[in-house]
């Protein structure tokens, strides 16, 4: 439990000091769940659709051209697990996999 405090403390005081996404011209949301405020990338369009769901410590920017060349023919979705990017993990949030898989979901 501890950790779950500290590691929700330590990601928010890391992330105040962050600036905007280069992906800010793309559709961009946050989407609240018990496990965090999970950002999410989606081009929004109603082609077959293909969800990326980034490995840490790699994050949505790494996938803004791979994004770009799949949009035109395929809706993209791609967000960052709660603790990377800009989703930052709940103070109840373990990284558990039984969390983590609840994360999918919540889109």
């Amino acid at each position: 439990m501890i950790g779950s405090l500290l590691d929700s403390f330590l990601t928010r005081r890391s992330a105040s000091g962050r600036t905007g996404s280069a992906l800010a011209g793309l559709s961009m949301r946050f989407i609240e769940s018990t496990a965090s405020s999970i950002r999410v990338l989606d081009s929004g369009s109603g082609k077959p659709c293909i969800v990326f769901v980034p490995d840490g410590p790699n994050v949505i920017e790494h996938y803004e051209r791979l994004s770009e060349l799949l949009a035109p023919d395929y809706r993209v979705v791609c967000f960052d697990m709660p603790g990377f990017g800009f989703s930052l993990p709940s103070s109840s949030y373990t990284h558990s996999l039984d969390q983590g898989a609840r994360c999918g979901g919540c889109a």
